[in-house]
């Protein structure tokens, strides 16, 4: 199981940690047989591995979080991607993060595979709604929504991180030249954005208009 804790209120975290916590680790002992907290700038991928095999020692569930998921190595997003497919039921992981579109394509991959806790900023709109008004052939709706991510201070590549995601997931729904027409866009925007060509905000829009175009076909 995967929880995923996103807030940039500490406290709320903290609090939630709390409860989860009491909910899992049942024993007397349990906090120190059964339980493994990590930060995701410093976790080494062997002992993230080791940890997720590992079995419940004392009770009947291991507790497993990682403060700071946002930053992550991406063989360590992997090594969760593997969890999240086993669907585990004797470890809870927890991913704390301040928010969850600094690692949007991972979040999008766990989405209907984890279970969310959100600050009341991050009920806000984010990079899926974006992409579920690309799918609805809505670009002017995809419009507004990029708007108020960008006006959230959400950076322009990490809005990138998340198209090129959820273009690479939709692959079999497309004809393959329309697949490639929406990699050339992307690759467009990721050049225009990185070596200044173009304005963040313009590039990005102009790809959102392509890839719904594209998705309508």
């Amino acid at each position: 199981m995967i929880i995923i804790l996103s807030s940039q209120d500490s406290a709320f975290k903290d609090q939630n940690l709390q409860e989860i916590k009491a909910k899992i680790l049942t024993r007397p002992d349990s906090s120190q047989f059964d339980y493994d907290v990590f930060y995701g700038a410093k976790l080494e991928p062997e002992d993230l591995k080791k940890s997720l095999l590992s079995l419940p020692a004392v009770g009947s569930q291991r507790l497993i979080i990682i403060r700071e998921a946002e930053r992550l190595s991406q063989h360590n997003q992997n090594l969760v991607l593997e969890f999240a497919q086993k669907d585990d039921r004797t470890t809870v992981l927890v991913l704390e993060m301040t928010q969850t579109e600094a690692i949007a394509p991972l979040v999008i991959k766990l989405k209907s595979k984890a279970k969310f806790i959100q600050g009341q900023e991050e009920a806000r709109a984010n990079v899926f709604d974006l992409t579920k008004a690309i799918s609805r052939d809505t670009p002017a709706q995809a419009l507004q929504i990029l708007d108020g991510l960008l006006t959230q201070g959400i950076h322009p590549l990490q809005v990138m991180g998340g198209l090129v995601w959820y273009w690479g997931s939709i692959r079999s729904t497309l004809r393959k030249a329309d697949y490639q027409k929406g990699l050339r866009a992307l690759r467009e925007a990721d050049v225009g954005i990185k070596r200044s060509r173009l304005e963040p905000g313009y590039a990005l829009e102009m790809l959102v208009v392509k890839l719904s175009l594209t998705r309508a076909g």
